[in-house]
């Protein structure tokens, strides 16, 4: 079991306890490990439809790597055929967003803030 699974089904033994008078008879544990099934299936589908979870210290290393990794160069059209120069173009707006989305990150390592990705346009 995790740590979370211990959690919830603890805490569903320790709630069964919480009346007034403690109740008599016998206890149902397969009905209460139901519910807790039920709890750690809907957790789980929760979270993987919107969390990914990554050791704090990956996350900077992956963050470094992304800082030092320029692959998009610079869109110079001298000399260059207008797809080229139309490729180039696309290349740095994917440029501007990995490094939007590493200033995000950093900011969301050093001081929490939350990370909305896509990023919305800023209306003008």
């Amino acid at each position: 079991m995790t740590k979370l699974e211990d959690i919830v089904f603890q805490g569903i033994g320790e709630a069964s306890m919480c009346w007034s008078e403690r109740p008599k008879g016998v206890f149902d544990s397969t009905n209460a490990a139901r519910i807790g099934d039920e709890i750690m299936q809907a957790i789980k589908e929760e979270m993987s439809e919107k969390t990914i979870t990554i050791e704090a210290r990956f996350f900077e290393h992956l963050l470094a790597c992304l800082a030092n990794q320029k692959f998009i160069h610079e869109v110079n059209a001298d000399g260059m055929s207008e797809g080229i120069v139309k490729v180039r173009s696309q290349q740095a707006a994917m440029q501007a967003a990995i490094d939007d989305a590493y200033r995000q990150s950093m900011e969301f390592l050093m001081h929490g803030t939350p990370i909305e990705w896509p990023r919305k346009k800023e209306s003008k």
